[in-house]
């Protein structure tokens, strides 16, 4: 007289079971899923990263057929031209490892410690034309690589839409000295290029350039190499 409600104790069992072991792959698939997703993002971004990368040597700079430079004008106060004060002159620094960006001026720039100061100032020696200054900016072993000369003098430049993204900063030692490395991208235009300073972007282009900074040789932190971007086709 048992046997019936013992057979659908037993039914039951095994249907609960089945739903367990359903749910069990179901979950599995939603993993396998998951994982399949994330996998193809890093690929996608890593295929993207293949885009651009950085050169293993210092950038040459070297004029493309396309440059057709503006007349240098050496007396040309660009800070009084209403075309280039219309532009967006900001400087922005972005930081990868957190994602944020923020403004730079002269009460901020120090904020964000002296690889970012020194780059901010490189940009304002830059626009008022301060060879000087600017070749100040680099270390020993950036004039210590061939092809790497102080830069000569050059025009007052119209830079805009600049941007200084810090891509990593690292603590090193070597020959039991310890030092912090700094690497960013630093890109802008320049409006009116007449080619005394780059002749490698022209009118309205914008070309990154990598930079590595340390305090490898030298109490303060300087440039110790600028690299460029190889795009690949």
């Amino acid at each position: 007289m048992n046997q019936e409600p013992n057979q659908f104790v037993e039914q039951s069992r095994q249907a609960s079971e089945a739903t367990q072991r359903l749910k069990k792959r179901m979950i599995i698939v939603l993993i396998c899923l998951a994982v399949f997703a994330v996998i193809s993002l890093l690929l996608i971004s890593w295929l993207e990263k293949l885009e651009e990368t950085p050169q293993q040597e210092p950038i040459v700079t070297q004029k493309p057929n396309t440059f057709i430079p503006y007349e240098p004008d050496w007396d040309l106060d660009i800070m009084k031209d209403p075309g280039y004060l219309a532009m967006d002159r900001t400087v922005y620094y972005c930081d990868s490892r957190y994602g944020i960006t923020e403004v730079l001026d002269e009460k901020s720039k120090d904020k964000y410690g002296p690889a970012v100061s020194l780059l901010n100032d490189m940009i304002g020696y830059i626009i008022h034309g301060d060879h000087e200054s600017y070749n100040t900016l680099f270390s020993e072993n950036y004039f210590k690589t061939e092809g790497n000369e102080p830069e000569e003098p050059f025009t007052m430049q119209q830079l805009y839409d600049i941007k200084l993204t810090l891509i990593q900063e690292t603590e090193k030692s070597e020959n039991g000295q310890r030092y912090t490395q700094y690497e960013f991208e630093v890109e802008y235009r320049i409006r009116h290029n007449n080619g005394t300073f780059r002749t490698d972007i022209d009118e309205g282009e914008s070309r990154k350039q990598y930079f590595i900074l340390s305090d490898s040789t030298s109490n303060a932190v300087l440039i110790d190499q600028i690299l460029g971007y190889v795009y690949k086709s």
